[in-house]
């Protein structure tokens, strides 16, 4: 439609100046005609050419305006659309029955005062309970009888194909969509409980695709705290550390501007993976309670991937954050508490890392990337190396290897570490 609009004015505007044109050329001759014969003066015949050129403009003017009020219309209509739209995903619980940090309902007149939100803390305890789902406009679930349970401060990693539903659960845990009540607990109560401002607030989200605004990188990275740069430079502390964590800022120093490079809309003067690392960045210094990480890594090379990773394990360690990592890189999930393996919509597999990892044929039915070095230590272990399940990292094989090769070394070494430990 725009394509015709644009056309149509195309034609219509060299044609109505074709049209002017001609009437002067038309009004030239016939008005000099009548003058040469007499039937008009030149006065008049000056007088008449003038009142044409008057009502010419006001004539385009008035066609303009009469377009442009039509095309204001129509936006209008568009927009009102937009600020007439009802959300589907809502408040369920009024914040005032919301538990509080000492567990008890808030049902007092005091908290229906200013910063009710700050009296609801989440902790990151989450719990699935069977939990199913399906799109509003699909028919075949895409989630279908998941149970997990992940502690606070604990990492769950989540392993999968493409389409498998692992996506999909994170938008459950954001409330991007609605399950049934009570399938998704979050510190014991069901996640539609909570205002979307706490869970907007203590849930943070690295996606596959991330923004950023046409702004510097600091402003990017402070966006979702409450203050600006600007009110408060203190927050710019705040900004540089989490850029350290999520290993973009020496690449930011290395910008002529440093902190104060403008990106472009969308980061568009960044590269793949410094725009994502740029996004951990924010999350982290909003320092949440729980954050899901949906492939954070994919356009990252593997010294990035690994310095991502070591920031999350970090949050999980040292803030006691529950962490959520999405990943299809099975060695990006060594280090978590439990992992899950999804296939289809369901948990075909869940353990530690090392009893998931032990589990290889499975994980290469699945068509996963099992790791070289868990696939070493399981050809090895068929050969009738007396290997252990689920090998995880190069150092732990070459260390298995060697007490395969030198029992007898291996022991004495252990011995004498242990005497000089005891002091002896």
């Amino acid at each position: 439609k725009n394509l015709a609009v644009v056309k149509l004015r195309v034609v219509f505007g060299p044609a109505l100046d074709a049209v002017i044109g001609i009437s002067v050329i038309v009004t030239l001759l016939a008005g000099g005609r009548m003058v040469l014969d007499g039937q008009v003066s030149i006065g008049q015949f000056v007088a008449f050419n003038s009142y044409i050129d008057m009502l010419v403009w006001p004539m385009i003017a008035a066609g303009d305006c009469i377009n442009t009020f039509s095309q204001a219309a129509a936006a209008w209509g568009r927009i009102r659309t937009i600020f007439e739209e009802k959300p589907d995903i809502v408040d369920m619980v009024p914040p005032e029955n919301v538990i509080e940090n000492d567990g008890t309902a808030g049902s007092n007149t005091d908290n229906l005062a200013e910063g009710i939100y700050d009296k609801i803390q989440i902790h990151g305890d989450i719990q699935l309970s069977h939990l199913s789902f399906t799109y509003p406009d699909g028919t075949k679930p895409v989630l279908s009888d998941v149970s997990i349970h992940v502690k606070q401060g604990e990492m769950l990693g989540i392993l999968g194909r493409t389409g498998s539903g692992k996506s999909s659960l994170a938008d459950l845990l954001l409330r991007v969509y609605d399950c049934e009540n009570g399938m998704i607990l979050l510190d014991g109560r069901p996640i539609t409980d909570y205002p979307l401002a706490v869970l907007h607030r203590d849930i943070s989200y690295v996606p596959q695709e991330n923004f950023l605004f046409s702004d510097t990188l600091e402003e990017n990275i402070a966006f979702g705290l409450e203050d600006r740069i600007a009110d408060n430079p203190a927050i710019l502390d705040a900004v540089k550390q989490a850029a350290k964590d999520a290993c973009i800022h020496d690449n930011i120093m290395g910008f002529p501007d440093e902190y104060k490079t403008m990106v472009g809309e969308r980061g568009v003067t960044l590269s793949g993976g410094q725009k994502q690392r740029v996004s951990i960045a924010g999350v982290l210094a909003m320092h949440p309670k729980c954050i899901v990480l949906d492939e954070p890594t994919a356009m990252l090379d593997p010294s990035g991937r690994k310095e991502v990773i070591r920031a999350a394990r970090a949050l999980n360690d040292v803030e006691n954050v529950t962490v959520i990592l999405i990943t299809h890189y099975m060695e990006e999930v060594i280090h978590a508490d439990q992992v899950v393996v999804m296939d289809e919509g369901r948990v075909v597999m869940k353990g530690t890392p090392r009893e998931v990892f032990s589990c290889v044929d499975e994980l290469k039915a699945l068509r996963l990337d099992v790791p070289q070095v868990t696939l070493l230590s399981y050809e090895l272990k068929k050969a009738g190396l007396p290997l252990p399940d689920g090998i995880l990292t190069t150092e732990e094989l070459k260390e298995e290897l060697l007490k395969v090769r030198y029992p007898a070394a291996i022991r004495d070494s252990a011995d004498i570490t242990g005497s000089k430990e005891n002091g002896n």
